[in-house]
Formats: structure tokens, sequence, C-alpha cells
């Protein structure tokens, strides 16, 4: 399956949804924080697209996900990061456990959530975007009174570019949902079926694919 291109102003326009500011990057080369969530979540539609693609691709992401594993365990027991800057040695873990999560999507091995392996996956592509926001200093949000919220505006203006097995199971109901369990994991408050209020307790990488 071919990669597919996300148009600019529909990227820009979710950065927005999302409340991430364009502030330019602190080094040279470095990405803002409004390209690096573009980029995680042209990222994240692929990855959901290609999981769908065929049996060898899934076999392929088998492979990478052990020698991610190998390299952490590698890099934990070798004693070489004793040498390295802590933040190497943080960027580094970040990296091998998005390569991880990406690849256990194109495995489709999920099993988190209860049902199918496309529930499973559709669920994973969720907490990809609410990853990719918090991530870049920015959040999704839903209100329960309502059922909308910059989460729902964003995967509306997603879902032309998702496979056809998302065509289900987007609903707002199990956008809250995931969202709530999301939110649990990650030390927030989730979203009271009442009050649909959101409080924060706390805050944040991009691998390209070759094209």
């Amino acid at each position: 399956m071919k990669r597919v291109a996300i148009p600019p102003e529909v990227l820009a326009k979710a950065a927005q949804h999302a409340g991430i500011k364009g502030w330019p990057p602190f080094l040279p080369n470095e990405l803002s924080r409004q390209q690096e969530f573009e980029n995680r979540v042209e990222d994240s539609i692929n990855a959901v697209r290609m999981t769908f693609a065929d049996r060898p691709i899934r076999k392929a992401a088998t492979r990478i996900k052990h020698y991610a594993q190998q390299l952490g365990h590698e890099l934990q027991t070798s004693g070489l990061s004793q040498w390295m800057l802590p933040s190497d040695t943080e960027a580094l873990n970040e990296a091998l456990d998005w390569v991880i999560k990406i690849m256990l999507g194109f495995e489709g091995k999920e099993t988190k959530y209860p049902g199918t392996r496309t529930t499973a996956i559709r669920n994973q592509f969720i907490e990809w975007l609410l990853d990719a926001a918090r991530e870049a200093g920015g959040k999704l949000t839903y209100n329960a009174r309502t059922e909308r919220g910059s989460l729902v505006e964003v995967v509306d203006l997603l879902r032309p570019y998702l496979p056809a097995e998302f065509k289900r199971g987007l609903s707002a109901s199990n956008l809250h949902r995931v969202r709530n369990a999301w939110a649990r994991k990650h030390g927030r408050k989730a979203v009271g079926a009442k009050t649909g209020k959101i409080i924060f307790k706390g805050t944040n990488f991009s691998l390209r694919p070759n094209s």
C-alpha cells in the first residue's frame, strides 16, 4: 500500500484544534512542535493504513519489533548508557518504545481493548492522536454533555484519509471511552459523564518512515 500524504492545510487545522502553537525550534534543523505533531498524525494514519495491508508487512513488523526490543535490552545491560548523556539515553528509549508501539499496531496483536483486531487498531489510533497532542504541548478534549470537543473535530477532519475499516467505531461514545482510559493511564482526571470537565495534572519524538 502506498503511503498517503495528508494535505498541509488539513494537518495545520488539526494542530489548531489541538491548541498547538507553532513556536520556532530551539536548535538548527529541529522541528517545531507543530511540525512534530503534524508528522506524528500523518505517520499514525499511514501506520493504520499499512496495518490492513498484506501479510509480509506484518511479518516485517514482527522482525523490526524484535530488533527494537533487543536493542533496548543491549542498551540497558551493556553499560554503554553510563557513558551517555541522560537526555540521549531518554531519547533513545523513547524512540525504541515508539517503534515497538507502531510495530504492534502493524502486527495487529494489541489486546488492550475488547473486541476484534480492527477495534483494537481503531482505539490505538485514537491514543496515538492523544499522545501526539500531549507531546507537542497541546491537548485533545471531549465534552460528555455536548459530545463534542477538539478530539471529535480532529477525528472528523482525518476521516477521509483513514482506511475503510474505520468507517465505524469512531463514534463520540467510543472516543469518550478511549479518551477516559488514556487519561487515567496518564494520571489525568477522566471526563465526567455529568460535568464534562477535564482536569490536567501534568503534561512530551517523531520517527519518519521512508517514503
